[in-house]
């Protein structure tokens, strides 16, 4: 199924990134890094940029809410995240560079807090224009010596989604001993800031106060989304909107208004009538909720 979406993904990049440009809008706000570079400082930089502050990221009521407002924070960039049903034997996500449209994508079939990891993990492959496909599990360690590319996206991740310092603060506040070495505090750190255990476990790593026995313990399963779910009681505008997110719905909208694209071309590439584009971008957001 996963070359069924790269396929999907492709096609839609590539009409995105002729009607933004139709439309006048500038090239994307990512800038172009290398992993030569050190990624815990590239990561705060991004943080800025995203303009999410600590404090902002610890009262969001949920991780789905979380993985809601980090994909809006990325799209105000210019980037586009599309959340895509794609199994649970496919890629965890795949990234992939246009200058004018660059997207991420990522798989429903994880949790939101391991989807939030990916799109980072993703971010930072847009960031080195490195386009890839997700394939890490859970219990293997990260990314060998020999693919610093991918260690460099992993650091990237981690500390995008938990920062040193608020890390640090933590585990004082919290009076968590130290080093940890059980799942349990592991947890607590995780649901603070709304970020999986792996992401958790990489960022305990970086800080020096676990080891990568930590992280091999994780359970193999551990970053599934639960059984049940997905879009009962949703239209297939709504699913649409929540698969391709509020920026591209809103480049076909203003395209479509500017009769740049026809109607014909949105039921083609959205598979949605053209007639919701507008009710889409006012319906309340609690409507749509990630798989």
């Amino acid at each position: 199924m996963e070359r069924q979406r790269i396929r999907e993904a492709v096609r839609l990049q590539r009409m995105l990134a002729w009607v933004t440009r139709e439309l006048g809008r500038a090239p994307a706000a990512v800038p172009r890094e290398t992993i030569k570079t050190n990624a815990e400082s590239r990561a705060q930089e991004a943080r800025n940029r995203l303009a999410v502050a600590v404090e902002q990221q610890q009262q969001w009521r949920s991780a789905s809410a979380a993985l809601q407002a980090w994909r809006r924070a990325l799209e105000h960039t210019g980037v586009f995240v599309f959340t895509l049903p794609m199994g649970e034997e496919s890629v965890r996500g795949f990234s992939l560079w246009d200058e004018q449209a660059p997207l991420i994508a990522l798989n429903t079939s994880w949790n939101a807090e391991a989807r939030i990891f990916t799109m980072f993990h993703e971010y930072a492959h847009l960031l080195t224009r490195t386009s890839s496909a997700c394939l890490e599990a859970v219990n293997r360690l990260p990314a060998a010596k020999s693919d610093p590319t991918e260690r460099w996206c992993e650091q990237f991740a981690a500390e995008v989604i938990i920062p040193s310092h608020a890390l640090e603060e933590y585990l004082v506040t919290a009076r968590l001993r130290r080093p940890v070495t059980d799942l349990k505090a592991v947890g607590q750190i995780a649901h603070h800031f709304r970020a999986s255990l792996r992401a958790t476990a990489l960022r305990l790593i970086g800080v020096e106060v676990a080891s990568w026995s930590l992280y091999r313990s994780l359970p193999a399963h551990a970053e599934r989304k639960p059984a049940g779910g997905g879009g009962a009681g949703r239209s297939r505008a709504q699913i649409r909107f929540e698969q391709y997110g509020l920026q591209t719905v809103d480049v076909f909208a203003t395209a479509l208004e500017k009769d740049i694209v026809t109607r014909a071309d949105v039921l083609d590439y959205l598979d949605m009538p053209p007639h919701v584009l507008g009710r889409s971008l006012i319906i309340d957001e609690p409507a749509f909720k990630p798989d």
